[in-house]
């Protein structure tokens, strides 16, 4: 963020009071809004589904288990998370049935997508999965 700041302030002149405005602006205020509040959403979220989904995977033994977890954990790892992003992009963009690509909840739901896989790395091995 410092580092943003630094260019902000290169960019605008190297005026204190232009980089001010610049910070003030609704649309950078609306921008750092939706930053700030999905990434607790999202922090929230994550904790609360990634504890309880180890918990199952690590001491629950159902049929099916080897696919969840697969679906879950290895399989998201091996695309890049611009890869994924475009998945979703095209699964919930323009000419799909939920259309919600570019609107607020789409933010979070594309983060937890993207958090819950290392979520669910750093709280299993504590249990020893």
């Amino acid at each position: 963020m410092l580092v943003s700041l630094f260019y902000l302030y290169v960019a605008v002149g190297s005026s204190l009071s232009l980089v001010l405005s610049a910070l003030l602006d609704s649309r950078i205020l609306g921008a750092m809004w939706v930053s700030v509040s999905s990434a607790f959403i999202v922090g929230a979220l994550a904790i609360v589904v990634a504890i309880p989904t180890a918990y199952v995977l690590t001491y629950s033994e159902f049929r099916g288990k080897s696919l969840v977890e697969t679906l879950l954990i290895e399989f998201p790892q091996t695309f890049p998370p611009a890869t994924v992003g475009l998945v979703y992009l095209l699964m919930l963009g323009p000419g799909s049935p939920i259309n919600i690509a570019y609107t607020y909840p789409a933010v979070p739901e594309g983060l937890i997508v993207v958090r819950l896989r290392p979520e669910l790395r750093r709280s299993s091995p504590s249990w020893g999965w």
